[in-house]
């Protein structure tokens, strides 16, 4: 029961800190969702711990996480859907490369991989290290003003979008394959790959905005 308990909370401050990720990067106070962070952050707990603990769901949680961090974007932030989409899918995947990179680190040193993947204290310590090497940062460089421009009232289909968006997908889909197998420098290397492409097509735009906006 302590353990069921201690995962409900962990995965709740670890999903909390995902949401600060997310409204930090494109400039977007995050004290002002508070409310709405924390309730969406125990549901994605509750719905976390019943489908990986209980039935054993723990493959497609992913993508049901994703769902609904692309609500959260579109409901609560109010962002059209295409900029909901892509924010909350950059985010979800710059949130994942830290945390593999946190795991890959702990478990060589800290942690057991094994344990690490149920309820148990080396779950929890990930969890915690997690929602603090990604909230904290975030916080900082939000409070410096650096993120990028979310423009709600533009996006066009560039063709680096066309390229960009089923390249992303794909990897996202390699990820959660080598992911699953439990090779995770393979998910690290694919997933900073990915990355790597968001940042890209981000930078790219975010100049293009300063650009024209006279900056």
């Amino acid at each position: 029961m302590i353990l069921h308990i201690g995962y409900i909370f962990f995965s709740f401050i670890e999903t909390f800190s995902y949401f600060i990720l997310a409204l930090a990067a494109v400039r977007l106070v995050p004290q002002h969702y508070l409310k709405e962070i924390s309730l969406v952050s125990f549901i994605v707990a509750l719905l976390s711990f019943f489908m990986r603990e209980e039935v054993d769901l723990k493959q497609i949680f992913p993508i049901i996480v994703l769902i609904i961090f692309t609500a959260f974007q579109l409901l609560v932030v109010k962002a059209p859907f295409w900029w909901g989409l892509l924010i909350a899918f950059s985010t979800y995947i710059l949130f994942f490369i830290i945390q593999t990179g946190l795991l890959i680190i702990l478990t060589n040193t800290v942690i057991s991989l094994e344990k690490a993947q149920s309820a148990s204290i080396d779950q929890f310590i990930g969890q915690a290290v997690t929602a603090l090497v990604i909230a904290l940062p975030s916080l900082y460089f939000f409070n410096k003003g650096i993120g990028f421009s979310a423009d709600f009232t533009k996006l066009r289909f560039s063709l680096d979008t066309v390229i960009g968006l089923p390249l992303c997908i794909a990897l996202f889909a390699g990820f959660g394959y080598v992911f699953i197998q439990n090779d995770l420098i393979m998910a690290f290397l694919v997933l900073s790959l990915l990355v790597g492409i968001l940042i890209y097509f981000a930078v790219k735009k975010e100049r293009a905005y300063d650009f024209k906006s006279g900056k």
